[in-house]
């Protein structure tokens, strides 16, 4: 551990070798060095670093993980305990510091913050869909895009299945299948007419991938929800011109078939009240 004394003006009276080491003192420093200089510009010029100070001069211990910098210029992290010590007669005589070094667990932890702040971006600035579910498929996250896409907040939408909020004209018996296949640690795959908050239909391509613990159990279910309307648009009216072309049907008829299909696409895919 190390240990460090300070007078009450900050300066630096004694520290112990580990002290040293750790925070790359030239033993010359020692009586010289204030504790000020230990601690980034940032914090030594702050009104909470003189308040801080100040409580420790008034007899009040203070305690926490603090980054300090070394004498050399680099960094470190501490778990840092500094207490007032007092003579016989109850006066506060110096400050004591005893800390140990958490630096590595501090960067693991930073990096491991930086690393969630990067994946909520991504998760907030795509256009797909994003929802996470438990084991008993209620809603637990939605990100921005599902919100954007289908009109619902989280709030609205926690505790609820979400497969049977969004695609309520599928049968029961397709959802059942997909939540066989998670249980057993396989991804399901489905393109389902999925309604939202304002009753606006999409087609959409719906990714589910189960997340499983340490003993193998399915505990979480991370969906994607793609918006593949104009794609399956498209799709059936390329399919059903062929159909019609490779039977000879007149191209009058055939473009009577193609309005057809549009406006029976239309219809699923465009709420009721818009109709």
């Amino acid at each position: 551990m190390a240990l460090a004394e300070f007078a009450l003006d900050g300066r630096l009276i004694s520290a112990n070798a580990r002290c040293q080491e750790l925070l790359r003192l030239d033993p010359a420093q020692v009586g010289t060095l204030q504790h000020a200089q230990l601690c980034t510009a940032g914090l030594a010029q702050s009104p909470a670093y003189g308040a801080m100070w100040q409580s420790l001069c008034d007899g009040h211990e203070f305690s926490g993980v603090v980054e300090r910098v070394c004498c050399d210029g680099s960094r470190c992290w501490l778990e840092a305990l500094y207490a007032p010590v007092r003579d016989r007669q109850g006066v506060v005589t110096h400050i004591m510091m005893a800390a140990t070094d958490v630096t590595q667990s501090k960067r693991t932890e930073l990096a491991r913050q930086d690393h969630l702040w990067r994946l909520s971006l991504v998760a907030d600035t795509t256009d797909a869909a994003i929802v996470i579910t438990d084991s008993n498929s209620r809603v637990v996250y939605s990100n921005d895009g599902f919100h954007r896409m289908f009109g619902w907040t989280l709030q609205e939408i926690q505790e609820q299945k979400v497969l049977e909020l969004l695609a309520q004209q599928t049968p029961v018996e397709l959802f059942e299948r997909v939540r066989g296949d998670l249980r057993q640690g396989r991804p399901a795959e489905m393109e389902e007419v999925a309604t939202g908050k304002g009753g606006r239909r999409y087609w959409s391509k719906i990714i589910c991938n189960p997340v499983m613990d340490a003993q193998g159990q399915w505990v979480y279910t991370v969906s994607v929800l793609l918006d593949i309307t104009k794609t399956k648009i498209h799709e059936v009216l390329h399919q059903r011109a062929l159909q019609a072309m490779s039977s000879d049907l007149p191209l009058m008829q055939v473009l009577e078939m193609v309005c057809e299909e549009v406006e029976r696409l239309a219809r699923r895919c465009v709420p009721p009240s818009s109709r």
